[in-house]
Order: structure tokens, then C-alpha cells, then sequence
């Protein structure tokens, strides 16, 4: 059963690969680890809960919080999953899922408050400057980091 899931997954990641623009996370996640991209998005984790919590959707993130942290400290885990194979799995699985969590998160607060997405992207910026590597993975609100942040000025 576990090795016709990997075959799955493996099979889906192959074509997420080949027709995705944005397969350089993938590509990434198979040459690292992932650590730098786990420090990354618990960065954004943390600048998603101030921003949130500042902005009355602390309810909200509540919800969303606890299982994004859950995927990260698996993600952090992944080194520790077998042969190289098996971590390269587990790397694309939690960061997809991580990423998977952040979008969902997204999707309801900006529908509620559109403006919200600048101020998590103006105070990732501030504070995760170091990370840019989310940039290309969360393209909706961090892409045009120069013309958000003109826009909060």
C-alpha cells in the first residue's frame, strides 16, 4: 500500500514538474535539504500571525496556525526520513503542504480584506528580508514587493 502511494505521488510530482512554471520549488526541494526553506515559511508563519492577530483575524489564523506548524515541523524532519529518495518525498509533501495551508489562509482573509495580503507582504519584507525564497512561491501578494510597499507609503 505504502509503495503504491510513493508511485502515486511520485507520478504526480512528475507531472506537476514537467507542467508547472513554478516547478523551481520542486527542483529545489530535490537538491537541499529544505532547511532554508522551512526557516523561510516559519517566518512567514510568524508574520501571518502578527499580521493577522493586529488585524482581527486572529480566530481565523488560530485555526490555520496549528496545522501549518504541524507540516513545518515535519518538514524539518524530512532529512531524518531514510534514503534520499524518501526525503526528497518528504520535502516537496510537507512544503507543498505548507504552502497548500498558507494559500487556503489566504484565500479567506483577502476576500475579506484585500489589504491585508500588503501588510503581510510589507512586514515579511521588514522581517524576513534574508528569505527571499518564499517570493517565488507565493507570487499573489510578494512578486511586486517595490510597487506593494509604494502602494503602502
Amino acid at each position: 500500500m505504502k509503495l503504491s502511494l510513493f508511485i502515486v505521488i511520485g507520478a504526480l510530482f512528475c507531472a506537476t514538474v514537467k507542467s508547472s512554471e513554478r516547478s523551481s520549488l520542486i527542483r529545489e526541494l530535490m537538491k537541499k535539504n529544505g532547511s532554508d526553506f522551512v526557516q523561510a515559511f516559519q517566518c512567514m508563519v510568524d508574520v501571518v500571525g502578527t499580521v493577522s492577530n493586529a488585524n482581527g483575524f486572529s480566530e481565523l489564523w488560530s485555526q490555520s496556525e496549528p496545522v501549518a506548524k504541524y507540516h513545518l515541523e515535519k518538514w524539518l524532519m524530512c532529512p531524518q526520513a531514510g534514503d534520499k529518495l524518501a526525503v526528497v518525498l518528504c520535502n516537496i509533501r510537507e512544503g507543498l503542504l505548507t504552502i497548500q495551508v498558507l494559500n487556503e489562509y489566504f484565500q479567506l482573509v483577502f476576500a475579506q480584506n484585500p489589504k491585508v495580503s500588503k501588510l503581510i507582504a510589507v512586514e515579511y519584507y521588514k522581517r524576513c528580508a534574508s528569505f527571499e525564497l518564499v517570493d517565488d512561491f507565493l507570487p499573489e501578494f510578494l512578486n511586486e514587493k517595490e510597487i506593494i510597499i509604494n502602494d503602502m507609503i
